[in-house]
């Protein structure tokens, strides 16, 4: 959905934004910036680095199922002259740009990616790759770190638990709004939690907050893991947040089906956040679900910049902080892994791979 550049909530997300500057003293002056145009809350990832002085931002986007290309530079250009920096932002539909080369401060966003050998390749010498978010989260596909130490590139990521962000107090209220969309009271409701590590944590936690009772299993689900039938016959709802993937969950080949569960309990519904399901067994089965659309392994059906455009820019302010601060350390003289122990040192809510000095 496109909301126009003078829309209501144009003015609340400028305040956060300098709020978010603020806060992570983003200072982007004298860098050039390549980032991804696009739609929803995403839009303002541009807008952040040029109002934190970028003196470049170039902005990749293409057309999705969310917005064209054309509505996304219209939308991106709209607020950018509303906020008065329009004349530092640069629209691009095409990876092969020439002016990419000049890129200071690189992020893995949607558009931008894959940042794979041939781009990587065509970065300039004080290049550096911000994530936006931890690294744990980071997909071969989507970030070539191999191609990125070969080229002494340094990368890191975001530490979502910095008490700035708080990124993973989020996760329980993005499940209790898909189970509120499926009639699912939350508060004084049983549901199983499918999940791991951070998201098992911050979900479970949260939801039984609220007032639910929990019962968590950690993915991949064997065909009859240890009381997991029971929970589904006495559960509301189902969530399932993998996330990296485990593997397959539900579905043919996977540990447990949608038709099982429907035998099990037929009036259980499944809120799904992150996960290997397999979504035309979901709608064989009759099995109710929100999102509608269940995103592939690997990827979030909904995230926190679903509940509105704070997370985002919280996130992807620090994310910026944390490429400004590397691709400075290549200017002073620090390459690669160099480069990111310097910021991992002075940075605290910058974060490493374990191969690149640890979590800071």
């Amino acid at each position: 959905m496109i909301a126009a550049p003078g829309g209501p909530d144009a003015d609340r997300r400028l305040r956060l934004i300098r709020r978010a500057i603020e806060a992570f003293e983003l200072d982007l002056g004298g860098l050039a910036v390549l980032t991804e145009a696009a739609s929803g809350p995403f839009v303002t990832t541009p807008l952040i680095a040029a109002l934190a002085g970028a003196d470049r931002v170039r902005a990749l986007t293409r057309d999705s199922r969310y917005a064209t290309a054309r509505e996304v530079e219209e939308l991106t250009v709209g607020l950018a002259e509303r906020w008065k920096v329009a004349d530092r932002i640069e629209v691009l539909t095409s990876r092969e740009d020439p002016a990419i080369a000049e890129s200071d401060v690189v992020t893995n966003l949607g558009f931008v990616r894959p940042l794979d050998r041939e781009m990587l390749q065509r970065l300039g010498p004080a290049a550096a790759i911000a994530l936006m978010f931890e690294p744990w989260e980071s997909r071969d596909a989507d970030v070539d770190l191999a191609c990125c130490r070969e080229l002494e590139i340094p990368v890191l990521g975001t530490n979502e638990d910095d008490p700035r962000l708080r990124t993973f107090e989020y996760l329980p209220l993005i499940a209790a709004r898909l189970l509120f969309d499926l009639e699912v009271e939350v508060s004084g409701s049983r549901l199983v939690l499918v999940a791991k590590g951070k998201f098992a944590g911050a979900l479970e936690g949260g939801l039984t907050g609220m007032g639910a009772t929990v019962e968590a299993f950690a993915p991949p689900l064997a065909p009859q893991p240890g009381g997991f039938e029971e929970a589904v016959a006495a559960a509301d709802a189902i969530i399932v947040a993998d996330h990296p993937g485990s593997g397959p969950i539900l579905g043919p080949g996977a540990g447990q089906t949608a038709t099982g569960l429907l035998a099990w309990n037929p009036g259980i519904v499944l809120a799904h956040i992150s996960g290997d399901v397999d979504a035309a067994e979901l709608a064989a089965a009759g099995l109710r679900h929100a999102p509608a659309r269940i995103a592939p392994p690997g990827h979030m059906s909904v995230t926190a910049g679903w509940l509105g455009p704070r997370p985002v820019i919280d996130l992807h302010t620090a994310g910026l902080a944390v490429g400004a601060a590397l691709s400075r350390a290549r200017r002073g003289g620090l390459e690669g892994r160099r480069a990111e122990e310097s910021v991992l040192a002075s940075l605290s809510f910058a974060q490493g791979f374990p191969t690149s000095g640890g979590t800071g």
